[in-house]
């Protein structure tokens, strides 16, 4: 034990012999000195993970493929930036070479990019993706490579060339930008402009065809939206040489080199971003193109050679050489880690022993053969009580004995703490530099109030590659103390006094740089205070990712304070005396340790105060990953260390099957607040919808704003995660973050590919989270409203309806503070130009109050419901319209613009099959629609001459041609408006020569309000034509659809006979149709006199059903549609399945008990169709 140190002896020591490296460099000191200098990144760190087995080709490919994407990145950015400097960490186990140098500040934790297998213990996934949860502009975690994506040419092939790959996952992971080609849960097609449907992509030059994938040849119909199929995706023409962005689309098309710019620059079409497009990068980025938030980045803001930023024409001066990395290959140590302690009088009783007992924990159950720990405890003075020991039995000894004999006395000096903790890891070495790559973890719980303090050896930390974690217990740690962590790229924890984290924060901090299957898993830590004999009983669920080493650890206060039975999933017993069951008095903890895999399933705890006093017990249970088998884990983070309200802060929880997302998890985050002695918490929801704080649905990131801040201080997190019944599931083939797209040739599959979801089981995750800081007393107390609604990033519209000319918008109600309570008021603009939306929203008209047809701007909903809104507007035509949605609270504070959406007002919105022109299409059509009329007219007229002859043998037989009867067969006015729709089924429909006219079932009739015919006599039409409005051979511009919501009001004067199918009677005679058929609320009345039978009966070509071959006797002169049709299998006592004609879904018509089978003119129950 070194005694007596004294600080400024220490200073002097370090400072003559040369000092730490932050005394006279700028090296990394935190994973944000990833640099650019001078058009070169610096500091670029990849790591490859402990189980990752040595091989030296993976260096090799690891240069080639960086050395590739260096050179493509150097053009992609028009000369602006490569990578000048990388560094490769390789596992401590590979064999060793002289081409490593020793580690200086490089950590696994801390890697720019990680190379590891990614599993969910049944599926390998190659893709390439980056871990970024946070919003436009900011960077991502981490990039993930496999080594068989590095190796194998093959397993890359279908994510296109490395360098391409590289530089769209470089894109994401620094610069904060999103993917441009469709998500699988969100849009694939859209109404551009021109009120056109257009496929999601950056550049519209792209081109190719709707296709539906798996099914070939099959063309993509048109459905009710007006838009594509769901299942129908977009194939881009990979032969297509007019284009060149963008990166963040799909890198793997041949001709894409670049990154899109918006349109304002002047740049060619080929690479003009498309701000109309339904796509991640415009809905979070607000329609900005990649470009555009490149230039927004430090790396290219003014001041670093940037002379051409808008147009990005090159550089300030010529690159002299080749745009290639140089490589510097290191090999891990094993850890060294430092605990510094406090044990200044104010730790005493209960933290004390807390400490005492997370320690133990520690040395004996967390840190393993071959690391090394070293121990320093600091009050008014600091002492070493141990230097860096190689942990082995005797080892563990000695430590555990300093640990035991910690007192708490005396006065806080962190600085002193930290000084002798940096010496530690020097090793008594002169070289400064041998610290470089420790771990020092810190924990007080105090104000600093004896120098040195921690001001006084920043200059010491920064550069010295040693990274620091802290431990702040209680509200009165320093408020310094976050200085450590931030300055060396460390983690900041708070614990309550009340909590059982501790040794989850040392096993949490020791073992950031091992593999996901070599980290002890918390399944449960708790602080329980148990009554005077009483009994706590509770259970923890084993599931089968974990159970190996599984140890439960119960912490107490009073010697033989406790007892602990436990029952195994198959109901035998573990108690003392068993061999799993040990207690040790000196740290009075209980410890019981399963050898091997555990038993899946429910494991039950009773623990017994065998005190007369209250008993203060801290339960841990931690488990690791079984052989072969990919955990679940969960890891938090902050979206800021420090907050200074207004700025936004959010959480982001990470739930995965090793780097496989889980979703459809239940959890919930529990934030300790400053405020109420720090007994007070808060809980969040985090949740992986895709709405407010969260980017992308579905990912496995979970999460949630925070805006409960009761005053100036620390405010920490606890997480749990469970599964949420059987909904829960492993996303197997996804990924944790933004990916690089899926070539579909590569794959057979024309979309990129759908997870398979299989359910989690039962399972629990508990994890302490870092801890923040608000600073500014005045506006961290929440006395002021600071925080507008969060941003609505969900907003949808649905065509232009063209019968009620009515759109709808639907989004998430976002809340009076971001995404908690409910907002005051909704503004809606509408426009016919994205890009006022997006350049000038307030000069943008909103929607006039007179046009909602559904829902009220002023009466909103609460955070997290749905709101609809259904507006009528007055004009369609070759346009689309754009609208966006602000949302303002009580105070006034307005949230930020939503996504832009946009709403085809064409009539008509045809999808020509992929690979047939549209020329042809409509060719096809027009010869098919006049051929059928030509059919037709022949047909009815032979019908016509038959029924007048048949009326003058017997006036009472009504039904002829198969039980067809005379009259307006069809009061459909919308005969040959929607040719560019499916063909219906064709129908038959007979009519009545007299008496009221029922009308026929027909589908785009209401069934709640039928339409009833006029209540004057109609002359039949002579001939069958097309309205006035819609010469012969052309498309209809505007189908009449009533709805059941409002039927047709009958007209009060006689009406003409028209010359073309009848028009809608509340639309005069010969005048085109202005606008969609809008039904009144006043239904039709019956005819007051019986209609002559037409001359020439109207028959729809769409409907054209060919009559039986000889008619059927009827008894049913009125003409009824259903009497006489019935279920064959209901109803028919006659009906025998065996004769040809009888299969399932026909109808039977039986007058006579003959059969009338027309299988097409028939539904599923019998009734005609």
């Amino acid at each position: 034990m070194l005694r007596g140190v004294t600080v400024a002896l220490a200073v002097t020591v370090l400072w003559v012999s040369g000092g730490f490296r932050g005394l006279v460099s700028a090296e990394r000191d935190s994973r944000a000195s990833l640099e650019l200098v001078d058009g070169g990144y610096v500091n670029l760190l990849i790591g490859i993970s402990d189980r990752v087995p040595s091989n030296p080709a993976l260096l090799d490919r690891i240069k080639f493929v960086f050395t590739e994407a260096s050179k493509f990145l150097f053009q992609a950015t028009k000369q602006r930036a490569y990578f000048k400097d990388i560094h490769i960490l390789v596992p401590e186990s590979w064999e060793d070479s002289t081409e490593y140098s020793s580690v200086e500040w490089q950590r696994f934790d801390q890697s720019d990019v990680i190379v590891d297998f990614s599993s969910d213990g049944q599926t390998n996934n190659n893709r390439p993706y980056t871990n970024k949860a946070t919003p436009c502009g900011e960077p991502g975690q981490y990039i993930h490579l496999t080594p068989d994506y590095i190796l194998s040419q093959s397993t890359a092939q279908p994510f296109g060339p490395y360098d391409k790959t590289l530089t769209h996952e470089w894109a994401h992971y620094r610069w904060g930008v999103f993917d441009e080609y469709p998500l699988q849960n969100g849009a694939h097609f859209y109404a551009a402009s021109n009120g056109d449907i257009e496929a999601v992509r950056c550049v519209l030059k792209i081109t190719g065809g709707r296709v539906l994938p798996n099914t070939p040849n099959a063309p993509c119909q048109v459905d009710e939206t007006g838009l594509p199929e769901p299942a129908c995706r977009f194939r881009d023409d990979f032969d297509g040489t007019d284009y060149t962005g963008s990166l963040m689309y799909k890198q793997f098309l041949p001709a894409i080199s670049t990154f899109c710019e918006n349109a304002a620059n002047g740049v060619p079409e080929g690479n003009e971003h498309n701000r109309e497009a339904p796509n991640l990068q415009n809905t979070e980025c607000q329609g900005k193109s990649i470009w555009e938030v490149m230039r927004q980045h430090r790396d290219f803001a003014a001041g670093k050679g940037e002379n051409d930023v808008n147009g990005f024409g090159g550089g300030e001066e010529e690159f002299d050489g080749e745009p290639v990395p140089e490589f510097t290959v290191v090999k891990k140590r094993s850890s060294r880690i430092v605990l510094v302690v406090d044990t200044s009088g104010s730790m005493s009783g209960q933290r004390l022993r807390q400490l005492k007992q997370a320690a133990e924990r520690l040395i004996t159950g967390i840190l393993v053969e071959g690391e090394m720990l070293g121990l320093v405890e600091f009050a008014k003075m600091s002492d070493i009580l141990s230097e860096l020991r190689t942990l082995n039995d005797a080892n563990r000894e000695t430590l555990l004995s300093e640990i035991k004999s910690l007192t708490a006395v005396g006065a806080t000096s962190i600085g002193a703490g930290i000084i002798n903790g940096l010496q530690v890891l020097q090793g008594g070495s002169e070289n400064s530099e041998d610290a470089a790559g420790g771990k020092i973890i810190v924990i007080t719980d105090g104000e600093e109030n004896r120098a040195p303090f921690i001001r006084d050896v920043l200059p010491m930390v920064n550069g010295s590659g040693v990274t620091i974690d802290t431990i702040a217990l209680g509200p009165d740690a320093s408020p310094h103390l976050e200085l450590l962590s931030t300055t060396t790229g460390g983690t900041a924890y708070l614990l309550e006094d009340k909590s059982g984290l501790l040794s989850d924060v040392f096993s949490k901090s020791s073992t950031t740089e091992k593999a996901i299957t070599s980290v002890p898993i918390t399944l449960y830590s708790e602080f329980i205070q148990i009554p005077v004999g009483q009994n706590f009983t509770d259970a923890v669920y084993i599931d089968s990712s974990i159970g190996r080493d599984t140890q439960f650890v119960f912490g107490y206060s009073h010697q033989d304070g406790i007892a602990v039975r436990m029952t195994r999933p198959n109901k035998t017993l573990i108690t003392a005396g068993s061999p799993e069951y040990d207690t040790n008095s000196d740290f009075k903890r209980i410890r019981i340790a399963i050898p091997g895999d555990a038993q899946v399933g429910l494991w039950t705890f009773e623990i017994r105060n065998k005190r007369r006093e209250v008993e203060n017990v801290t339960v841990l249970v931690q488990s690791y990953a079984r052989e072969n088998q990919e955990p679940i884990l969960i890891q938090s983070y902050w979206r800021h260390t420090t907050v200074v309200p207004p700025q936004i802060q959010a959480l982001y929880v990470s739930v995965g099957q090793g780097y496989t997302s889980v979703v459809d998890a239940d959890v919930r985050a529990f934030v300790d607040l400053p405020c109420g002695n720090g007994n007070e918490t808060v809980t969040l929801h985090p949740k992986d919808d895709g709405i407010g704080a969260d980017i992308t649905k579905d990912d496995g990131v979970y999460s949630s704003y925070f805006t409960e801040f009761c005053g100036e201080g620390r405010y920490g997190v606890n997480i749990e995660v469970i599964n949420d019944g059987m909904v829960t599931s492993v996303a197997s083939g996804s990924i944790i973050g933004a990916g690089a797209a899926i070539n579909p040739e590569s794959t057979g599959d024309d979309s990129q590919p759908e997870p398979e979801h299989r359910s989690t089981g039962d399972f629990r995750r508990v994890s302490i989270g870092g801890s923040f800081k608000c600073e500014g007393s005045n506006i961290c107390n929440g006395s002021i409203d600071m925080y507008p609604p969060a941003r609505i990033t969900d907003l949808m519209a649905t065509n232009v309806d063209p019968n009620t000319k009515q759109i709808k918008l639907t989004f998430t109600a976002p809340g009076d503070d971001l995404s908690t309570g409910k907002a005051s008021y909704y503004v809606i603009v509408m426009s016919r130009s994205v890009s006022d939306i997006y350049d000038n929203f307030d000069g943008v008209p909103e929607v006039p109050l007179d046009s909602f047809v559904e829902g009220n701007v002023t009466l909103t909903k609460d955070a997290g419901e749905t709101e609809v809104f259904v507006i009528r507007v007055t004009e369609t035509g070759a346009f689309s319209y754009s609208f966006a949605v602000v949302a303002i609270d009580d105070d006034g504070n307005r949230g930020e613009p939503s996504n832009v959406v946009t709403s085809s007002a064409r009539d008509r919105r045809p999808v020509p099959p992929s690979g047939v022109s549209l020329g042809l299409v409509v060719g096809c059509t027009l010869s098919g629609a006049v051929l059928l009329i030509l059919v037709l007219i022949a047909a009815v007229y032979v019908c016509r001459r038959r029924r007048q002859a048949g009326e003058k043998g017997n006036p009472e037989v009504g039904m002829v041609n198969g039980g067809t009867t005379a009259g307006n067969m069809y009061a459909d006015n919308n005969v040959g408006m929607e040719s560019h729709r499916p063909v219906p089924a064709p129908s038959a429909q007979p009519m009545p020569p007299s008496g009221p006219l029922k009308p026929p079932n027909s589908p785009w009739r209401p069934t709640s309000a039928p339409l009833k015919p006029p209540v004057v006599p109609l002359k039949p039409p002579t001939s069958l034509m097309r309205p006035p409005s819609a010469p012969l051979g052309s498309p209809s511009s505007s189908p009449q659809r009533p709805t059941s919501a409002a039927p047709l009001k009958p007209p009060v004067v006689p009406l003409k006979p028209p010359a073309s199918p009848m028009r809608p009677p509340s639309a005069p005679l010969g005048s085109p149709p202005s606008s969609p058929l809008r039904p009144t609320s006043a239904p039709l009345k019956p005819p007051v006199v019986p209609l002559k039978p037409p001359t020439s009966p109207m028959r729809p070509p769409s409907a054209l059903l060919k009559p039986p071959s000889s008619p059927l006797p009827t008894d049913n002169p009125e003409g009824n549609l259903y009497e006489g049709v019935i279920s064959r299998r209901h109803k028919d006592p006659n009906w025998d399945p065996t004769l040809p004609n009888n299969s399932e879904g026909g109808g039977a018509n039986i007058q006579t008990g003959h059969v009338a089978n027309t299988r097409a003119a028939f539904d599923n129950i019998g009734f005609l169709k």
